[in-house]
């Protein structure tokens, strides 16, 4: 198998993936959100909002593979292979900020006990699966 072919196949192999992994993540982020929204759990809907920036990175996998498997033209004559770095800096600054938000209110919700909820068995029950 040439280079080309194996970079043909490696750009097939990681779209069914990112496919796969979007769907995945589509269903897991509406799950953990809605179940701790109902059952007053912050973990659960923390845990639903990152599977929902995975979702995203799914999406920006996508649009990037195809323009990564660009041949060079005269704007990027070594061709379009560093959009993944790109996109994974992008990606890495996405995760951070959705981390800092997922810190900043869980410190919010920690000065002020009151507003602490206690989620029951519909919680437990939703992270367990």
């Amino acid at each position: 198998m040439n280079t080309e072919d194996l970079l043909k196949e490696r750009g097939r192999a990681i779209t069914r993936t990112a496919i796969v992994g979007a769907a995945a993540n589509a269903v897991m982020s509406v799950f953990k959100i809605a179940i701790g929204y109902s059952a007053n759990s912050q973990a659960l809907v923390a845990d639903g909002i990152h599977s929902l920036s995975d979702l995203a990175s799914d999406a920006m996998v996508l649009v990037v593979i195809r323009i990564a498997r660009d041949e060079a033209d005269d704007e990027h004559p070594y061709g379009h292979a560093r959009f993944e770095t790109v996109a994974t800096l992008i990606l890495g600054l996405l995760l951070l900020l959705v981390a800092g938000g997922i810190v900043v209110d869980a410190g919010e919700r920690i000065l002020d006990p009151e507003t602490l909820a206690r989620p029951g068995f519909l919680a437990l029950s939703g992270a367990a699966v």
